[in-house]
C-alpha cells in the first residue's frame, strides 16, 4: 500500500506488524516479533477519525497557503480568523471527548481494567497492545446489543478447558449473572460474546387485561403457568406432555399460589378438586366450592388417597368396554398435595403408630398407583416440597412420573439432584413469583401468574360445572358409533363441610389426637406414653367405642387418668 494511501484511509504509516497509529502520532511500538494475527482487526485495518483528522489537515495547509500566496496581506487576516474558528472548533471536540472520558474514566478503571490484568496473560496479547483494541465492555450491558465481546488471536483453538476458564474469568470479574455466551472461532474474526438474555415480565396479574386474553383460550388440559421472555405463555398439556406436576420451593417462595393458578383453571374447565393439606389453611379460596374436597386431617388424607386410587382403577376397568376410538368421558380430577415431605412421612407414621398396622402405608402405595395410572384415567397430581427427594416422592420410579418440576428459591444442590441433565445450574434470584418450569430436558426462567384468593374463586365457579360424570356400558346403547351418554352420579369423595353434621365419633378422640405431639393435645402426654400406657392397662380408661383398630376415647376420662395419675406420683413422693 503506497503512502499516499496510508495517509488517505487512516491505515499506519510504519510497518503493519509493529506498529499501530492513532490520530496524532505515526503511532506505537508493539512487542518486535508479534505475528499479524495478534490483533488483525486493529493492526490492520483504517480508522476514519485518523483519515479524517490527516485529510483536514492536509487541506488546511494547502488552502493557507494557496491563499497566502494569492492576496498576502488579506490572506493574513483572514487566516487568524480562521485560525481564531478552528481552534474554537478544536477546543470543542476535545471539550466533548474529555467529557466523554471522565465519564468513562471510573467505568474503565472498575471493570475493563481488573478484566485486562487477568485475561491478557491468557490469550498471549503483549502488555503494550491497548485494551480498547480488543475488548468492549458496554457501560449497561443489558440496554447493549452487541454485549461483552472478547476479540480472539487468530491462531487461537480454544480447547474446552481454556474456554470455561476464559468464561469464568469475564464473568467473575465483570460480575455477569445469566447471560448468553457465544464463541466464533471461523474465519479470521474471532471472539468471545456475551449478551444479557431476555428476562420474563417483572409481574404477571391476573387481573391484567393481556393476561387474561392468554388464559381465557387456553386449552382446557394446558393450564397457563406463566409467561417466559417476550410474553410467551408457559403451560403444560396434562393429557400429551406430563400429567402430574410438582413444585420444589423453599419457605416463602409461593408455591401454593403455583398451585391453585393451575388447580383454578382446571376447574374453570369442569375439574374437580381433592385438596389434601396438613396446613389446614393453604387454600382458603376453595373453602365451599362445588366439587372440592378438602382434607385437612391425617387420617382424612389417608382415606381419600385410598379411595382416589379405588376410583382409578374402576375407571381403567370402565376403559375396557370402550373401543378404540371412543374416549370414557370422565371428568378430570386433580389432587392437589401441599407440604410432600412431611405428608408422606406423617402417613407412614399415622399406618404404623397410630393404627397400629405394619408394612407399606395403603395410603402410600394409592399415592404410587395414582402416579403411574393417573394419566391414563385422567387423574393428575400437583404436589408441593420444600425438597423434592426421591424419599418423599414415593422412591426414584415415582419421582420421575412428574414429567414437569417448577424450581424457585433453589440451590445448586436441588437443581443438581432433581434436573442434572440441564446445565449449567442457572441463578435463583429474589423476584418474587419467579420460577423455572423444567419439561423435556429443558427449562425455562417463568415469572408465575399471580392471582389472589378471591380470583381463585371466581375463576374457579365461573366455568363448567363440577359433577363427577361417569359413562353407562357401550351395551345400553344400540351403536357404538353413537356418543356415549353420561350420567351425573354423587362424587366417591364427599365434601368436607367446615361445620360436620352429627357424627358417632363426634367428642371422641383417639391416643394420636389427644397426645401433645401428634395431635391436639388434649392430655399433656406424648403418644407413645399413652399408647404403652393403655397396653399396660391398669387404670387406664376403657375406649368408649371401638372401630376396627381405632380405639376412641372421651377426652374427660384421659385427663382425670392424667390428673390422677399426677396426684398420686406426687404423694408417693
Amino acid at each position: 500500500m503506497s503512502v499516499l494511501s496510508r495517509l488517505r484511509w487512516g491505515h499506519a504509516m510504519l510497518s503493519r506488524s509493529h506498529r499501530e497509529d492513532s490520530w496524532w502520532w505515526l503511532g506505537w511500538s508493539f512487542v518486535v516479533g508479534a505475528p499479524l494475527s495478534t490483533a488483525p482487526h486493529v493492526v490492520g485495518a483504517g480508522s476514519p477519525n485518523r483519515a479524517l483528522v490527516r485529510v483536514a489537515g492536509a487541506l488546511a495547509l494547502v488552502g493557507a497557503g494557496y491563499a497566502y500566496t494569492l492576496a498576502p496581506p488579506g490572506s493574513v487576516v483572514r487566516l487568524a480568523w480562521w485560525s481564531w474558528a478552528l481552534g474554537a472548533l478544536v477546543l470543542a471536540v476535545l471539550g466533548w471527548q474529555f467529557t466523554g472520558w471522565l465519564r468513562d474514566w471510573r467505568h474503565r478503571r472498575r471493570w475493563i481494567r481488573p478484566l485486562d490484568i487477568a485475561l491478557r496473560p491468557q490469550l498471549g496479547y503483549p502488555p503494550n497492545m491497548p485494551a480498547r483494541s480488543w475488548l468492549s465492555v458496554p457501560p449497561d450491558l443489558a440496554d447493549d446489543e452487541e454485549g461483552v465481546r472478547v476479540h480472539l488471536p487468530a491462531a487461537f483453538v480454544g480447547r474446552r478447558i481454556e474456554r470455561q476458564r476464559i468464561e469464568d474469568t469475564v464473568t467473575s470479574k465483570l460480575a455477569l449473572g445469566d447471560v448468553n455466551v457465544h464463541w466464533r472461532l471461523v474465519s479470521r474474526n474471532h471472539y468471545l460474546q456475551f449478551t444479557a438474555k431476555a428476562r420474563p415480565p417483572a409481574r404477571v396479574l391476573f387481573r391484567d387485561v393481556a393476561v387474561r386474553e392468554i388464559i381465557e383460550p387456553a386449552k382446557p388440559s394446558r393450564p397457563v403457568i406463566g409467561l417466559a421472555a417476550g410474553g410467551r405463555p408457559v403451560g403444560v398439556d396434562l393429557d400429551s406432555e406430563s400429567p402430574h406436576m410438582a413444585v420444589s420451593a423453599g419457605t416463602g417462595a409461593g408455591k401454593s399460589n403455583m398451585l391453585r393458578v393451575v388447580a383454578a383453571q382446571l376447574m374453570h374447565h369442569g375439574a374437580s378438586l381433592v385438596i389434601l393439606d396438613l396446613k389446614r389453611r393453604s387454600h382458603r379460596w376453595a373453602k365451599g366450592l362445588e366439587g372440592v374436597t378438602y382434607c385437612r386431617e391425617i387420617s382424612e388424607i389417608h382415606r381419600a388417597l385410598v379411595e382416589l386410587s379405588a376410583e382409578a382403577m374402576d375407571r381403567n376397568v370402565q376403559a375396557d368396554q370402550y373401543g378404540d376410538d371412543q374416549e370414557p368421558p370422565w371428568q378430570r380430577r386433580v389432587v392437589l398435595m401441599e407440604e410432600l415431605n412431611s405428608t408422606m412421612e406423617e402417613l407412614a407414621a399415622y399406618w404404623r403408630e397410630e393404627l397400629e398396622e405394619r408394612g407399606v402405608s395403603p395410603a402410600v402405595r394409592a399415592y404410587r398407583q395414582l402416579l403411574y395410572m393417573g394419566r391414563a384415567v385422567q387423574v393428575h397430581l400437583l404436589t408441593a416440597a420444600q425438597l423434592f427427594t426421591a424419599q418423599s416422592a414415593g422412591g426414584p420410579a415415582a419421582r420421575a412420573q412428574y414429567g414437569t418440576i417448577v424450581m424457585s428459591r433453589f440451590n445448586q444442590r436441588a437443581w443438581k439432584m432433581l434436573l442434572p441433565e440441564i446445565t449449567p445450574v442457572p441463578k435463583s434470584g429474589r423476584q418474587p413469583g419467579r420460577g423455572w418450569v423444567a419439561l423435556g430436558g429443558e427449562a425455562e426462567e417463568t415469572q408465575i401468574v399471580f392471582m389472589t384468593e378471591r380470583e381463585c374463586r371466581e375463576w374457579a365457579a365461573s366455568g363448567k360445572p363440577s359433577a363427577v360424570a361417569v359413562s353407562r356400558s357401550p351395551q345400553d346403547h344400540g351403536s357404538q358409533g353413537k356418543p356415549t351418554a353420561t350420567v351425573a352420579v354423587q362424587p366417591r369423595l364427599a365434601i368436607v363441610p367446615d361445620d360436620p353434621a352429627d357424627d358417632p365419633d363426634e367428642g371422641l378422640v383417639t391416643l394420636w389426637q389427644a397426645s401433645i405431639d401428634k395431635g391436639d393435645a388434649w392430655v399433656g402426654l406424648r403418644y407413645d406414653h399413652l399408647r404403652k400406657a393403655a397396653e399396660r392397662g391398669g387404670d387406664f380408661p376403657e375406649p368408649v367405642r371401638v372401630d376396627g383398630r381405632r380405639r376412641l376415647y372421651t377426652p374427660e376420662s384421659l385427663q382425670r387418668w392424667v390428673s390422677n395419675r399426677e396426684r398420686s406420683g406426687s404423694g408417693g413422693r
